[in-house]
């Protein structure tokens, strides 16, 4: 099954179905870098997500937790879809 929110495309499972098939559910994760909704009736929830992706979030997360990072940040990303924004090394700096 498949769940669409906002632009994201999720993967539904129910407890029960993951559990018969942890392995494969698990493996698809991984390999397909797409998150997995497990429902749980009468209870919250939850989403399994590879650990490069966990690691990917905690990062976005921690950078956008300062306000200037943030700041900049997005002021970066507004240059560069505007076309303002060239390729540039670490050497550059």
């Amino acid at each position: 099954m498949a769940y669409r929110n906002e632009a994201v495309d999720l993967r539904v499972v129910n407890y029960s179905d993951l559990r018969k098939n942890l392995k494969d559910y698990l493996d698809a994760v991984y390999q397909d870098r797409q998150a997995l909704v497990v429902t749980r009736r009468g209870d919250e929830h939850v989403v399994v997500i590879s650990m490069d992706e966990y690691r990917s979030l905690a990062e976005t997360e921690y950078l956008l937790s300062e306000e200037a990072n943030a700041r900049h940040l997005r002021d970066s990303l507004r240059e560069a879809r505007s076309g303002g924004a060239s390729p540039r090394t670490l050497s550059d700096e």
